[in-house]
């Protein structure tokens, strides 16, 4: 379940591909594929690591949004492991 106090990042071995739907996600690692339906969540995803927690980062990229919409697309994300936590 996604912290919005906590900093996210891509997960290792995975590349994002914008296309006019959102975008796919690839591992490289297993090879999985991952649609990624909506264009909210990639100017999210292309900012995460420039600040502290995804909280500013929704505030700071997405204002307007609605982050109920976005928070659910990263719950997803984080379950299919195309986003993690980081430390750093």
């Amino acid at each position: 379940m996604i912290d919005l106090k906590l900093r996210y990042r891509l997960a290792d071995g995975i590349a994002i591909r914008k296309e006019s739907f959102g975008a796919i996600s690839y591992n490289q690692l297993t090879r999985q594929l991952v649609v990624i339906t909506g264009g909210d969540v990639i100017p999210l995803i292309q900012a995460m690591g420039g600040y502290e927690s995804l909280s500013e980062v929704m505030d700071q990229v997405l204002a307007g949004h609605d982050h109920m919409e976005i928070i659910s697309a990263m719950n997803d994300l984080e379950s299919r492991g195309v986003i993690c936590e980081t430390t750093a």
